[in-house]
Parts: C-alpha cells; sequence; structure tokens
C-alpha cells in the first residue's frame, strides 16, 4: 500500500520521463484517493520556487558513491547468470522454483557499511553497495552477494541451515571458491592475498563445493570441512 514518505517510480507525460517521486498527502485519506499528490525528484537543479535541495546529511548519495552504486550494480549483473548455474549445482537445487514469477530481489538498500541479510527463499537480498568498490575485483559486491545467495539456497535444503556455525562457514566458503579475489578484496587483503589465503585454506579455487548428486559426499564430511574452514578463516581475517 502507497503511504506518505514512499519513493515510488512515476511516469509523466512527455515531454517528461519517468522519475522518482516523493509520496506527499496525509495518511488517513491517502487509500481513498484516486490520485496521489507527489514531487518529483531530480539531480538537476532548475531553480524552481518550490525546490528543496537534499544533501548527503539527508541521506542522498554522494556523487562518489553514486558512481560506486553503478559500478557495483554493472559489476554484479555480469556474474550473476554463470553463478547461478554454479550455485544451483553445487546444492543441488531445484532450478524452477526461481523464474519470471519468482525472481530473486536484490536491493541496494543498506546504509553505507551497514552490510547484508537475507530472510531465505522468496525474501529479497538487501547489500550495501555505496563505497569500497575495487575496479578489478568488485569484493564487497560480488562477496556479500555470494554469501547471501548461498544461504537463499540453503534455505531450500534440509541438510544446510545458515543460522548455524556450518551453514556461516558454507556461505564463506561458497564466496571464496567462487569470486576468491573479490572475497579476499572485502577482507582487507585485495588480490595479494588471493594465492596464500588459498594455500592455508587447502583449496583451488575451481573445485567444486559440493559433489553433483550422483556422486554427493556424505554431510557430515562436508560439515567438519566448512567448520574447519570457518575455523582458518576467523584465524586469518
Amino acid at each position: 500500500m502507497i503511504a506518505r514518505g514512499d519513493i515510488r517510480w512515476f511516469r509523466f507525460n512527455a515531454p517528461d520521463k519517468r522519475r522518482p517521486v516523493l509520496v506527499l498527502g496525509r495518511p488517513d485519506i491517502l487509500p481513498s484517493l484516486s490520485q496521489v499528490p507527489v514531487l518529483p525528484i531530480s539531480t538537476s537543479a532548475r531553480g524552481l520556487s518550490w525546490e528543496v535541495a537534499l544533501t548527503e546529511a539527508d541521506g542522498v548519495l554522494s556523487a562518489a558513491q553514486q558512481a560506486t552504486v553503478t559500478a557495483n550494480s554493472n559489476f554484479l549483473l555480469g556474474q550473476v547468470e554463470a553463478a547461478f548455474t554454479a550455485t544451483t549445482g553445487w546444492f543441488g537445487t531445484d532450478t524452477t522454483r526461481f523464474g519470471t514469477s519468482s525472481r530473486q530481489q536484490v536491493l541496494f538498500d543498506q546504509a553505507d557499511s551497514g552490510g547484508a541479510s537475507n530472510g531465505g527463499y522468496g525474501s529479497s537480498i538487501n547489500l550495501d553497495v555505496q563505497s569500497n568498490n575495487n575496479a578489478n575485483t568488485a569484493g564487497p559486491i560480488v562477496s556479500m552477494w555470494m554469501t547471501e545467495w548461498s544461504e537463499i539456497l540453503m534455505s531450500l535444503t534440509s541438510t544446510w541451515h545458515s543460522g548455524d556455525s556450518s551453514g556461516e562457514g558454507l556461505s564463506q566458503y561458497s564466496a571464496g571458491t567462487l569470486f576468491h579475489a573479490g572475497h579476499n578484496d572485502y577482507y582487507g587483503g585485495g588480490s595479494s592475498r588471493t594465492g596464500s589465503t588459498a594455500a592455508r585454506l587447502g583449496q583451488r579455487t575451481t573445485r567444486p563445493l559440493l559433489r553433483p548428486p550422483t556422486q554427493r559426499a556424505p554431510i557430515g564430511s562436508i560439515r567438519r570441512r566448512a567448520r574447519a574452514i570457518r575455523s582458518a578463516a576467523m584465524a586469518i581475517w
């Protein structure tokens, strides 16, 4: 339901275009209105008498943060299809659970340095992508998205649980396996840590996390491996 203070997309009549707008009006009468009062939001100041300038203090992203969000968005868009194929294979996921009627939503709505979250299958992945972008690895976006995405896939299994230590270790392992340089960059090591971290964790970046369903490893051994890797990772980071 639309509410006062919401920011929504609205397509104005030509020659104007689709713009974000701020919803106004009294909360008690908004549900009964056929037309809702709004104010357009623009990055261009035109000197109009009713314009209100917003700054970073109002929660508006700086130019540098906007550029980083754009770079992170573009980088992630180039990774998700291949990552979907790889990770659903690892977890033996029924891919029909995702499609045009059940898309996985990713929202860039967390405060700067706010991290990431998800609520399991059917929920959105919420990310902070405003800062710390590395042009070579885009570390924060790929690492945070991968850990949250792997937890979404865990929620579709009966053996993995993102809330316990093995599930947390598995989400970090997934990010480190598929996006090794980016994962290291997120934790402050940069690409120079890639080789040494992989060696200390005793893994190769191309090794699959879970065997195909016909060669599935015993769950107990996978859990032990995840716990060991999580302990090693904590010691490193």
